[in-house]
């Protein structure tokens, strides 16, 4: 495989019809990278008997000050909040799920887009969209199969979570005697295995997204599909993952060395990630549907074919 060729290749055609950036940055705004922050705070605390004797002295002996915080506040503090904090978790995980959805469909339309270009042919943000929400439904299915492992995890680290507390209560101490190193032994096991599990599901997604566009299979069928390709073609896989890692740490390091520069210009700072970001991942979801094109015979020969600029 000729990779300076695929690599020029897949400039060319993100350069040229720049809508496909359009679509890498909904794909790196709703694939999981999140922008996270911690946040803290500083709290005052007093000692009670202080507190009383400096409140006598202001108002005199004879005022009663009694107010029991356990007792009377925070039961109503706690049902507030959980009034108020159940409905805002709701309506974030919808906004999520939805947003996780649409990155989906907007990975399946970089799929298409890039290989009608590939060919010759032309298409547009809507036609790469229409056709990648045609087969939404399966796109989504291939998207959770790699969160199951995580999903066990979770079930698992739960169960876990209980037989501890069922431990606490009849020991006293959750922490005491052997059971708990058992459970923690187990938990660190089925961890494991679940990130290995998920990172491989991950690999195949990418393999599995293109055997539903461009060969029309079932969410199962692409998994099969793509499991067959790559093992095909493990070498040139390899390779074109390494190229992959290479880049993207040059593109990072390029960024901690402008990092000043960019803080300089805080104004414009977002929008210029974001389009690094979107052009990045239009740029790596081509290169990997090019060589999916060449894995599978859908691709002529490995002359160039100049692309017409982009309506």
């Amino acid at each position: 495989m000729d990779y300076g060729y695929l690599l020029r290749r897949a400039w060319d055609i993100v350069w040229n019809n720049k809508w496909l950036i359009l679509l890498g940055i909904i794909v790196a705004l709703t694939s999981g990278s999140s922008f996270g922050g911690g946040g803290g705070g500083s709290s005052y605390q007093f000692d009670d008997g202080d507190f009383e004797r400096d409140f006598e002295r202001e108002f005199g002996e004879d005022f009663d000050f009694e107010f029991d915080l356990e007792d009377e506040a925070l039961p109503i503090l706690g049902g507030l909040t959980l009034a108020i904090l159940i409905p805002i978790l709701c309506v974030a995980f919808v906004i999520g799920v939805v947003l996780w959805a649409l990155g989906l469909v907007a990975r399946g339309a970089l799929v298409h887009g890039a290989s009608v270009l590939d060919a010759g042919g032309a298409t547009t943000f809507g036609d790469s969209w229409r056709a990648a929400w045609a087969r939404g439904w399966r796109l989504i299915g291939i998207g959770i199969l790699p969160a199951i492992p995580m999903l066990i995890l979770l079930i698992v680290g739960a169960g876990l979570g209980m037989a501890a507390f069922s431990m606490r209560s009849f020991s006293g101490d959750m922490f005491a005697g052997p059971g708990f190193g058992g459970l923690g032994v187990t938990f660190v096991a089925v961890a494991c295995l679940a990130a290995i599990a998920a990172f491989v599901l991950g690999l195949l997604q990418t393999f599995a997204e293109r055997a539903a566009m461009l060969e029309n299979t079932s969410v199962f069928e692409s998994y099969g599909r793509g499991w067959q390709v790559l093992r095909d073609n493990l070498g040139p896989a390899l390779v074109l993952f390494l190229i992959q890692v290479g880049i993207g740490l040059g593109i990072g390091v390029l960024t901690l060395i402008l990092a000043p520069l960019l803080i300089c210009l805080c104004l414009i700072i977002i929008p210029v990630m974001l389009l690094v970001n979107g052009t990045v991942t239009a740029y790596f979801s081509t290169l990997w549907t090019l060589a999916w094109r060449r894995w599978t015979g859908l691709a002529g020969g490995p002359e160039f074919v100049e692309m017409p600029p982009a309506v």
